[in-house]
């Protein structure tokens, strides 16, 4: 193993001292060089596993979220005391420690991307967890210099605005603040949030918006970075390593998402849907409004629709029953030939007979939006917010529960406002529910035949009772 201890001047310039790695931010474009032992290796890649666990632990748990990143920071470090290099400007941190910390930030995350690049659903998982600690980094990092510096070394398509130039477009969004001309399909999701003004292909995004710019090319990068690993793995020389391999595969096999858990709410018949469609979640509730009003779904809107009221315990049998009644304008040969082999593949009885389970909110949050006629997806996500808006209305969700959620949606944290209409329509307290990693995960909470609704609701009025036992007269 090469020797990686180091020897720092007492009077530094921190860009100077730690040419390797000169920035706290990172986007890890420079693969680590230096020979590192099996047990650091190991234990390198456990501690950005629970970081990152914890990130997303957090974020999903804390409904009560803060646009302040620093909240989020601190409701983390009291979970985990952040061995990884999270400190921001590395304020009060000697160079030697802020040289390891760098060192060991850089060798996890490729210790990581080797685990999750063959995988869709782990490396999906891994992105926006990398794409969240990065975030954090960023809002927590008050070194304003070194931002300029890091993003410098990004050559990111953005151009300061002039003022001469602001003051020729007169537009009312324009304020005192620094603006950047970037081409708009770089920031898709403030274009689609109606955040930024838009002329001639280009996106006026203010200073304040700038992560979402940076965020955006980070996980773009690190898309390609791991689709470009995963195609070229098996060349690779690790498995011909058996101790390195078993640790890469370990890592691979730990679960990222919380585990399945399937309906326990008694079998579902294909006449039930339209009743109990009140209790399912907002993407699945516009697949069955949408389903009703065309009488068809694509192939998107089928597979995830299909596997959720697989997942809530409709049978084989009715299922086959509820798209042969959905699909009324074609003839039955049309629906045999077309759709009943998918169905029945859906359930395990054709292809290779796998037993295919729900899509979870990770795998519809990223995966292709819906086109023009599609409906698949998460409307958090991929719905502009005044459509958003108009389909929690027609929900009956109230008007500061919406404000909450829109908030939410702004910020990215999409499974946070599904969260929050959860909590209104369940009416079960954030604090109580669970964790929503899977569409299922909501029906589950709010439908009143579930086995976990009622255990919920019992735990809920048994607490309730003993509060009121508790209080002094």
């Amino acid at each position: 193993m090469k020797n990686s201890s180091k020897s720092f001047k007492s009077d530094y310039h921190e860009f100077d001292i730690i040419p390797e790695y000169p920035y706290s931010l990172n986007f890890y474009t420079k693969k680590p060089e230096e020979e590192i032992g099996l047990s650091e290796f190991k234990a390198l890649a456990l501690k950005r596993w629970h970081l990152l666990k914890d990130i997303e632990s957090v974020q999903v748990q804390n409904s009560v979220y803060s646009e302040n990143e620093n909240n989020l920071f601190e409701i983390i470090q009291k979970k985990n005391p952040l061995p990884l290099n999270v400190s921001g400007d590395g304020s009060g941190v000697t160079p030697e420690i802020m040289y390891y910390q760098r060192r060991e930030d850089l060798i996890s995350h490729y210790i990581l991307r080797l685990a999750y690049c063959e995988q869709e659903d782990k490396k999906e998982w891994f992105i926006n967890q990398e794409c969240n600690l990065f975030k954090m980094r960023w809002e927590r990092n008050k070194n304003n210099y070194e931002k300029k510096e890091f993003l410098k070394t990004l050559n990111l398509p953005m151009e300061v605005v002039s003022e001469e130039e602001k003051y020729k477009l007169k537009d009312d969004m324009f304020n005192n603040e620094t603006y950047y001309k970037i081409p708009f399909e770089v920031v898709t999701d403030l274009v689609q949030n109606r955040t930024v003004f838009i002329k001639k292909g280009n996106a006026y995004v203010p200073l304040s918006n700038q992560i979402s710019v940076i965020i955006n090319e980070f996980r773009q990068n690190l898309k390609r970075s791991l689709d470009y690993l995963g195609e070229n793995f098996s060349k690779m020389k690790i498995k011909e390593d058996e101790r390195l391999y078993s640790i890469i595969k370990k890592i691979a096999d730990n679960n990222v998402y919380e585990t399945y858990k399937p309906s326990n709410n008694g079998e579902i018949k294909y006449q039930d849907i339209p009743r109990i469609a009140q209790y399912f979640p907002l993407c699945m509730k516009r697949l069955q409004d949408e389903l009703v009003i065309n009488s068809h779904l694509r192939h998107g809107g089928r597979m995830q629709y299909g596997l959720f009221l697989k997942g809530i315990n409709l049978p084989l049998d009715e299922s086959l029953k509820f798209w042969r009644h959905a699909f009324n304008k074609m003839t039955e040969d049309q629906f045999q030939k077309g759709y009943a082999y998918n169905i029945r593949h859906n359930y395990g009885k054709e292809g290779k007979r796998a037993d295919y389970r729900p899509y979870s909110c990770n795998k519809i949050i990223m995966g292709n939006p819906p086109s023009t006629g599609e409906y698949h997806g998460c409307p958090f996500r991929h719905s502009p917010i005044e459509v958003l808006e108009v389909m929690l209305r027609k929900r009956g969700i109230k008007e500061s529960t919406i404000t909450q959620i829109i908030a939410f949606t702004r910020s990215q944290h999409y499974q946070l406002a599904c969260r929050a209409m959860l909590e209104e329509v369940s009416g079960i307290s954030a604090v109580k529910l669970e964790n929503i990693s899977y569409p299922n995960d909501y029906f589950n909470q709010c439908y009143p035949g579930s086995e976990i609704y009622k255990n919920l609701i019992k735990a809920s009025n048994q607490e309730d009772t003993q509060n009121i036992d508790e209080m002094e007269f």
